[in-house]
């Protein structure tokens, strides 16, 4: 570093306030992608810790240091296109060292930047210096794959992102946006990439958003872009040139056709059972590597013996999986790599699957997905038989109450799940499936419609949990989890759930030899340890029961009282229903009922009130007689008066009759 600055001052001449070549610029060059140092150090040298300097491009806000103060750790003001991608370099600043440093640069980044340092004993100088920016070529012959390589500064995951390939800013080649695709249902890619065009989905969560073009074609060279619009700073764009190289074929001079050629896939079987070999004609010159791949499960064999020194080139494999297979050639020096023909290649008649059944034996068998696997060093290496479900009754259990909520539970430690498929079954219903980001709809089974649910946060740590809201009796049963796409292939687990229904316990009185007893029965639980109270709900009185019988169904249990008044039953059943009330009941002590007892109350109160009633209206009536005969008296001597009428009236108006 000190080096180039040397060399770049020893190039420069003063012009009073800018510094550089002959015409007051200094170029740097850096590839796409790469960072980039742009070098500033004043002629004077001075310890620049108390001083600030100031970067600019085109009037953007690259970098400003001011004595400590600087964008990042705090000072505001920095274009959103240099944000989190600018760094300096401290342990410099002593020796008068303000260069800076941009990280990934693109496209965008080209231009005349301006590094500006105030303070100086000399006063302030200008240093100018120019950023080119290349874009990289990418070359690659007709018929063959091509990688375009895009991957944003920090590495953020692009699981949840998106970004969007272009060529020559107007043809569509590829969009991923949260999940969604071409290759998987989004519409509008350019007819001339459709099912050519492919990215790589377990490197999204790495911030790798390269894509693959498959056989392409001379019609695809061009420029193309790969947009991030999301990430910050925002707009991240990527720039490549690809050219895509033909042969002349009627310039037999220049051609060399021959070099490039694809490559043949056959098959043989041997003593040592089937043998794939991949050839290629009249290349014997031509330094070149083979691989077979597996287009079911993406493995890469290498050859177990290759013949490069006649023509054709031959190239062996040995395979232990029956599937479909295509050799790639690799020549480095123009023809980069070529695949053959896809073929089926059968195994089984070499390398027999084993056959998998189940006995029952005294000892017992066990429950699960088992398969058999058989190992055979010389060729077979290994092969699984199919996969079997087989009975077993200590699989982990589960208990809940009906009505409650229960998780059932399926982790796989250090797997993020976000991009995967995990289904949930309970004997053969589809309880929650789970596919990359997409959840039930349609086809769950009804019976946990709007019931189910999982942890979306959890995913990311291997979570494939799930939570059945408000148990019903019928939720007993068989779960299985499954992960199809993992491997090892078809990982499941297991798991039994028992929705325990709780009763209420009776309450019943019985009339004994000794008097009164109380009887709290339950019920359907004769298999369930329960303890049992008799509450008095007037005084809280606990009673113990005198006797329990719980080896029968209903069990029951017998309380012995001495006090007349309301009684409920307390069950206690400490694993699973805790604890539950009876209804309640009044106990009477004397024998009769409580309704006996408040009938015969309201019988005598009736009998009482008729009583009183009658004796009022005797009294009364002998009183209104001796008050007529008073008042008939006084009648006489006033109507022996004669002329005299008002008393009359009034007593008849008093009286109502005489």
């Amino acid at each position: 570093m000190g080096l180039l600055l040397v060399l770049y001052l020893c190039i420069s001449t003063w012009t009073g306030k800018t510094l550089g070549d002959e015409n007051g610029v200094v170029t740097v060059n850096v590839s796409q992608g790469k960072d980039a140092i742009l070098p500033c150090s004043p002629t004077t040298k001075e310890n620049l810790s108390f001083k600030s300097f100031k970067w600019r491009k085109d009037g953007q806000n690259v970098f400003y240091y001011d004595a400590g103060s600087h964008y990042n750790n705090g000072h505001d003001g920095q274009d959103p296109q240099f944000k989190d991608r600018v760094s300096f370099f401290q342990d410099q600043l002593g020796s008068g060292d303000a260069s800076i440093q941009i990280q990934t640069v693109t496209i965008q980044d080209n231009g005349i930047y301006s590094c500006e340092i105030s303070g100086l004993n000399s006063g302030s100088q200008t240093f100018n210096i120019k950023l080119l920016v290349n874009v990289p070529i990418l070359q690659t012959r007709e018929g063959s794959d091509v990688m375009l390589p895009c991957s944003p500064s920090g590495k953020d995951d692009l699981t949840h992102e998106t970004f969007d390939w272009q060529k020559d800013d107007e043809q569509q080649v590829f969009l991923y946006r949260n999940g969604k695709h071409y290759n998987n249902g989004l519409t509008g890619q350019n007819e001339n990439f459709r099912n050519r065009v492919e990215f790589f989905q377990d490197q999204l969560q790495f911030g790798n958003a390269s894509i693959r073009i498959k056989n392409t074609k001379l019609t695809d060279s061009g420029n193309y872009s790969c947009t991030i619009p999301h990430l910050q700073p925002p707009g991240q764009k990527f720039y490549m040139k690809l050219v895509v190289q033909c042969i002349n074929l009627k310039d037999r001079s220049q051609d060399r056709s021959d070099v490039c050629p694809k490559p043949i896939i056959g098959t043989k079987k041997t003593a040592d059972g089937i043998r794939v070999i991949c050839s290629v004609p009249d290349v014997s010159k031509v330094e070149m590597e083979m691989e077979l791949h597996n287009s079911d499960d993406g493995t890469v064999y290498k050859p177990v013996d290759a013949g490069t020194s006649q023509n054709p080139q031959d190239f062996i494999f040995s395979v232990t999986k029956e599937g479909h297979y295509r050799c790639l050639v690799k020549q480095k020096e123009f023809c980069h790599q070529i695949y053959s023909a896809e073929v089926f290649v059968p195994i089984s008649d070499v390398c027999p699957k084993p056959r998998l059944g189940t006995k029952k034996t005294a000892d017992g068998i066990r429950e699960g997905d088992y398969r058999c696997l058989v190992k055979q060093k010389e060729f077979c290496h290994q092969i699984y038989s199919e996969e079997s479900f087989v009975l077993i009754s200590d699989v982990p259990t589960l208990h809940a109450t009906e009505d409650s909520d229960v998780m059932l539970p399926c982790s796989l430690s250090g797997k993020d799940l976000r991009q995967q498929v995990f289904d949930w079954k309970k004997d053969g219903q589809e309880v929650f499936l789970y596919n990359n980001g997409d959840h039930y709809n349609n086809g769950q089974h009804e019976n946990f419609k709007n019931r189910v649910e999982f942890f979306q946060d959890q995913l990311q740590f291997g979570n494939a949990s799930i939570r059945i809201k408000n148990t019903k009796q019928t939720d007993s049963g068989n779960y299985s989890c499954t992960f199809p796409r993992l491997q090892p292939p078809g990982q499941q687990f297991y798991m039994k759930l028992v929705v325990h229904v709780c009763p209420k316990p009776m309450i019943t009185i019985k009339k004994t030899a000794d008097g009164i007893r109380v009887n709290c029965s339950v019920p359907d639980v004769s298999k369930v340890k329960m303890e049992m109270e008799l509450h008095n709900s007037d005084d809280g009185t606990v009673y113990k029961p005198v006797k329990a019988v719980t080896s029968q169904n209903p069990q029951y249990f017998m309380f012995s009282v001495t006090k007349e008044d309301d009684y409920r039953c307390l069950v206690k059943q400490n694993e699973y229903c805790h604890q539950l009330y009876s209804e309640e009941i009044f106990v009477p002590v004397f024998g009769y009922t409580k309704t006996t007892v408040i009938g015969l109350a309201v019988a005598l109160a009736v009998a009482l009130a008729v009583a009183l009633a009658v004796a009022l209206g005797v009294i009364g009536f002998l009183l209104r007689q001796q008050i007529l005969v008073g008042t008939r008296n006084e009648l006489w001597d006033i109507v022996g008066r004669e002329g005299y009428t008002g008393p009359i009236l009034q007593i008849w108006g008093k009286e109502g009759r005489i």
